[in-house]
């Protein structure tokens, strides 16, 4: 088992880490059960949640995934639909908050994974997240407009942009505005456009 670090949160990475290791003794029967069930992970990846831009994109450039790995993905932010379009091989994924308590996350993880929440298969091939107007929104506010000269200049009403700009909120997994200028402030944003 790998973990990969994209996160700035000391507690949370060694968290993960002691909980996973398994070389250890456990003090306990939660890390028995932590040890049984981490070995069933081929990689566990900690996000970046105040960058997730950055995050997606080093997880898209990562080659050493392979075909039928087992892969569970702590993230706040980022819904599981979001990351699937960036890790090219045919894995399968598990999305967790780290908001969880350690011992609900055992529980839920020991569910099969077919029947999981947050549990994404790559079966077929992803169909375009946003469409051609959400993403020239996301390019409007990135060039510091607002939504409201995004619709004057668009010729669409301002209710219009405001339903834009929620629907790419909801598909991104961002609950508020700050969240969504995370995605779009980043460098390698242009980058990670054509993913989704």
């Amino acid at each position: 088992m790998n973990v990969i670090s994209y996160t700035d949160n000391f507690y949370l990475n060694s968290a993960v880490r002691y909980l996973f290791s398994v070389e250890k003794e456990p003090p306990t029967d939660v890390c028995t059960d932590a040890k049984l069930v981490g070995a069933k992970f081929d990689y566990i990846i900690l996000f970046n949640d105040k960058l997730p831009s950055e995050s997606l994109m080093k997880l898209s450039t990562y080659n050493g995934f392979k075909s039928d790995d087992i892969i569970l993905v702590v993230s706040d932010v980022v819904p599981a639909e979001v990351i699937t379009r960036f890790i090219r091989e045919k894995c399968r994924l598990f999305v967790q908050s780290s908001k969880v308590k350690l011992n609900e996350w055992l529980t839920i993880l020991k569910v099969p994974f077919g029947r999981r929440d947050g549990f994404i298969s790559f079966d077929k091939k992803n169909k375009p997240l946003l469409t051609y107007t959400e993403k020239r929104f996301l390019g409007a506010l990135r060039m510091a407009q607002t939504q409201n000269d995004f619709a004057k200049n668009a010729a669409i009403h301002r209710k219009t942009a405001s339903t834009y700009k929620r629907s790419v909120m909801r598909k991104l997994g961002a609950h508020h505005t700050p969240q969504l200028l995370d995605y779009v402030n980043a460098k390698c944003f242009q980058q990670i456009l054509p993913y989704l």
